[in-house]
């Protein structure tokens, strides 16, 4: 798969894909994955 978008898109999508099927996280939880906690917001 190709991404295509901003550095910070990226590395969001890249971290989801490391989330396991079934499993959840917040936007919270996101944030802090990729070292830009207060990102939860955007």
């Amino acid at each position: 798969m190709i991404l295509k978008g901003t550095k910070f898109q990226i590395k969001v999508w890249k971290y989801l894909k490391t989330i396991p099927k079934g499993k959840v996280k917040t936007y919270k939880q996101v944030a802090i994955g990729i070292n830009r906690p207060k990102s939860a917001r955007a």
